[in-house]
């Protein structure tokens, strides 16, 4: 393993904060464009449905 511990991997010689700071915002930036497009059809879905209900009545 590169890391002798688990400390040398969390501060990664000074520069942990900085990285684990990116790495977090990239799986949040990941995470939402894959949530954010489901949301959103859902939506449209749903209002596709309700419209579809009231032409029928």
């Amino acid at each position: 393993m590169y890391f002798d511990s688990i400390q040398a991997l969390w501060s990664m010689g000074g520069h942990g904060a900085y990285v684990w700071i990116a790495y977090g915002v990239s799986l949040s930036i990941m995470v939402w464009s894959i949530i954010s497009p489901l949301k959103d059809y859902r939506k449209q879905l749903k209002n596709i449905v309700i419209h579809a209900k009231n032409e029928r009545d």
